[in-house]
């Protein structure tokens, strides 16, 4: 697994659509247009860097499982 399909990853879970594969493309304010537009209803009067740091630290969690291998069972 990679950074980018981490991130990808941890976005389906606070967006109704997916990060885009070129995400990483994105300037910080077409990324946080991007999550104001897509982002639940239940998290709209959050702010999106705000959501971004949620999503980005969830998609470390995803790295560190992986890369630990961790059995979860």
């Amino acid at each position: 697994m990679t950074r980018v399909q981490a991130t990808i990853l941890a976005s389906k879970h606070f967006l109704s659509e997916e990060l885009p594969q070129n995400w990483k493309d994105l300037d910080e304010s077409e990324l946080f247009v991007f999550l104001d537009k897509h982002q639940w209803d239940e998290l709209d009067d959050m702010p999106a860097d705000w959501l971004w740091a949620v999503i980005d630290n969830l998609a470390t969690d995803f790295m560190e499982v992986y890369k630990k291998g961790l059995d979860l069972q």
